[in-house]
């Protein structure tokens, strides 16, 4: 209902006047969601990063206006950074820090009971994004704080991302540029399939996932097959997320970055996050990874290893450092706990640092055996490979802490197999006819992804209107016919929506 509403009054509103109702559309839908005192927060961390714009804008030169004044921008810009990454440490990660204060200290410090607004993971970075942007002048800073305001709060990303630039959206969300029919037509068919994603696949396997992970005395094959089914689980509830936010931006003319590209496709785990989430992976590549290894300590660091090891050394120890340094930091934004700074995080670094030192090993073992890495079979091995790495570590952020993801897998290592894979108390959480149903989703997103490795679907759509209205209604009957939701299940909400 709302979304028709809001199409509704973005259409009927004069071209000028477009974006001043997706600021309304977009903050009533942010109080509903949420309440007015979250939105006043999230309107204040907008306006600080707004004011701190301006003030590198306009003090970053001197008084007669000849040039830059670099140490007073980077003043202003470390100030405004610190400032947005300490409210959001500060609401959304205290416990980590109490926690382990407690722990070490032998303190009994209290947890606050601060309530964190709705979507502050994601829109904090993005404000953060925009002082770095106009500090380094990328782009130019916003001076209607209004305007800002709705790249900040715009309301189908604001909750769950992606992750836009300031300057890779402005002009979609302010020139109040009517979609076109093919656009409409395309946003409709992308919701679709999110919601098929979401409610045939991810729904479905989330009663196979909760009925494993609640008991760790099972056959080594079927907690195995939880833990696959949570990566499968997790892939199609956060791109069906991502496909629904893509799709209603498109129905706005607003075309918001991509965040999926075939991830279980990937030959290593470093490439699957390039494919995987790729918004945050570009954010971390910009505004952490790069700047860290241009910092003057990091040069300080490369220094000293190249005198003790040599150019390459440096190189290598530099490169380390600020693989660590962005995996923690992924691992601390997905969660303040042990259990997602290791399975989001030092998991994936461990594992990373470890293909790089076996890289040349690698390279002379495929060279002695007469391997092609571009061999189907070998690609497979490497796919599956890395599958099941990811479902590993990812698992972690499943359980209810560190040690329960370290039990879960003792319990893999060290409970009796099973002669079969399928176990038929399984049965107890999904019947046979709603187990068909998941496979036959998983099929059909496998299907979609191998179409998409070679083809641009979303231009295949274009020049096919029938085929893409064909599979608007196959998808949505589809959605609401096979769909795991109503009497009988318990609906389940978007698990990326609690980052």
């Amino acid at each position: 209902m709302f979304l028709a509403l809001a199409m509704a009054i973005y259409f009927f509103a004069a071209k000028k006047a477009r974006w001043i109702a997706l600021l309304v559309l977009s903050l009533a839908f942010y109080v509903g969601a949420a309440s007015a005192k979250l939105a006043l927060a999230m309107a204040g961390m907008s306006l600080w990063a707004y004011l701190a714009g301006l003030a590198i804008r306009e003090f970053g030169i001197d008084e007669e206006g000849a040039k830059n004044l670099p140490q007073k921008k980077r003043l202003i810009a470390t100030i405004a950074i610190l400032f947005e990454a300490g409210i959001l440490i500060a609401l959304k990660e205290n416990a980590f820090f109490v926690t382990n204060a407690n722990l070490l200290l032998g303190l009994s410090l209290p947890f606050p009971e601060w309530v964190a607004p709705l979507g502050v993971s994601y829109y904090t970075l993005m404000l953060i994004g925009y002082i770095c942007d106009v500090h380094w002048e990328i782009c130019q800073a916003e001076k209607n704080f209004f305007k800002f305001l709705l790249f900040t709060c715009f309301f189908p990303q604001m909750l769950s991302g992606p992750i836009s630039r300031y300057g890779d959206v402005k002009d979609q969300l302010f020139e109040g540029n009517a979609p076109s029919l093919r656009q409409i037509s395309l946003g409709f068919s992308r919701i679709a399939w999110g919601y098929f994603k979401k409610v045939v696949v991810a729904d479905g396997l989330a009663l196979v996932v909760g009925y494993i992970f609640q008991d760790f005395n099972q056959s080594r094959q079927l907690l195995l097959l939880g833990a696959f089914c949570y990566s499968l689980q997790l892939y199609a509830d956060f791109s069906g997320l991502m496909d629904i936010v893509i799709g209603i931006g498109s129905l706005f003319g607003v075309k918001l970055p991509e965040n999926f590209r075939q991830p279980f496709f990937s030959a290593s785990l470093s490439e699957l996050w390039q494919r995987w989430h790729m918004s945050l992976g570009v954010w971390l590549r910009n505004y952490i990874f790069y700047p860290f290894q241009k910092s003057k300590r990091m040069a300080k660091v490369r220094a000293l290893a190249e005198k003790a090891g040599g150019r390459r050394a440096g190189g290598e120890a530099s490169k380390l450092l600020s693989l660590l340094v962005l995996w923690v930091s992924i691992g601390f934004w997905h969660g303040g706990t042990w259990k997602y700074i290791f399975g989001a995080g030092l998991f994936f670094f461990a594992m990373i640092s470890l293909g790089i030192a076996l890289n040349p090993l690698s390279k002379k073992v495929r060279k002695l055996l007469r391997i092609n890495p571009n061999n189907v079979p070998f690609r497979i091995f490497q796919s599956l490979r890395t599958f099941v790495l990811f479902s590993i570590s990812i698992s972690f952020c499943r359980m209810g802490s560190f040690r329960t993801g370290i039990s879960y897998w003792q319990s893999v290592f060290s409970n009796i197999p099973s002669q079969r894979f399928w176990s038929a108390s399984l049965l107890e959480a999904i019947s046979l006819k709603e187990l068909f149903v998941v496979i036959a989703g998983l099929a059909i997103m496998l299907l979609v992804s191998v179409f998409q490795l070679n083809k641009d679907i979303e231009e295949f759509f274009q020049n096919h209107a029938s085929v893409r209205w064909a599979a608007f209604l196959s998808l949505a009957f589809a959605a609401i016919i096979f769909g795991f939701y109503g009497i009988g299940y318990n609906a389940q909400d978007f698990i990326y929506g609690d980052f």
